[in-house]
């Protein structure tokens, strides 16, 4: 018997830390499993072109998930199917227009048990900024065709466009870019002396609409659209 009860013992002694292993290593094997689903979405568009849609999935893992299937709703709940692109990394589609800028995009995946949704805001712009102001300090105006002076400010002005955040306000001469200011409101002035007398200048305002984060350090979602302005021509003495 008492042989028989040290036998036991070292049976104990042994198989205890290796019950003890394997219970850690099933439940290692089960964390794994629990996969999270990483999330990032870009929507770019703008008055030339048909807004899309790019939604990046990642495994806990940093890879691709390609296998999901994904949709983007927009206010009154019409529903665009996103399949992967293989050249842009990412599932991606045309998206309708949604009249108050809010999207919905479901994801289900067989790595959670739950469709995973996300709530983004984009405006799609389709119409144009059109200068309705271009004076200087004297109330000379280039709409009417008068020269302006370069010692004065140069006022600028132009119609608002609806979903628009920023404005970005350009001068050319010859060709190149020389000025550019942005602004939210719908006024801009120039400082005098910044533009040197001479002709073949022209401007332009580009309306654009801006949400989220384009590096995804505050917001999971970037959304950009972009309506280019039309030019106007003036001169300076």
């Amino acid at each position: 018997m008492v042989n028989m009860r040290k036998i036991l013992n070292n049976l104990l002694i042994i198989l205890i830390p290796t019950l003890l292993l394997s219970c850690e290593m099933i439940d290692r094997q089960n964390s794994s499993n629990n996969n999270v689903l990483n999330i990032k979405i870009v929507i770019e568009g703008s008055s030339s072109s048909n807004s899309k849609a790019k939604v990046f999935l990642e495994g806990s893992d940093g890879n691709l998930v390609t296998g999901s299937n994904v949709i983007i709703l927009n206010d009154t709940g019409v529903a665009s199917l996103l399949t992967f692109n293989f050249e842009e990394g990412s599932y991606y589609g045309e998206i309708p227009v949604s009249a108050s800028g809010a999207y919905e995009i479901r994801v289900k995946s067989a790595l959670i048990e739950e469709t995973l949704i996300s709530d983004v805001q984009y405006h799609g712009l389709s119409k144009k900024a059109e200068i309705n102001m271009l004076q200087d300090d004297n109330s000379l105006s280039a709409l009417e065709g008068n020269t302006l002076s370069s010692e004065d400010k140069i006022h600028m002005g132009w119609s608002e466009v609806l979903g628009a955040s920023i404005y970005q306000v350009k001068v050319y001469r010859d060709g190149n870019l020389i000025y550019t200011k942005s602004s939210s409101d719908l006024t801009c002035i120039i400082d005098g002396g910044t533009l040197q007398e001479g002709s073949d200048y022209y401007c332009k305002v580009d309306a654009q609409y801006i949400s989220g984060d384009p590096l995804f350090v505050s917001s999971f979602y970037y959304s950009f659209s972009e309506s280019l302005g039309s030019s106007l021509y003036f001169n300076l003495d």
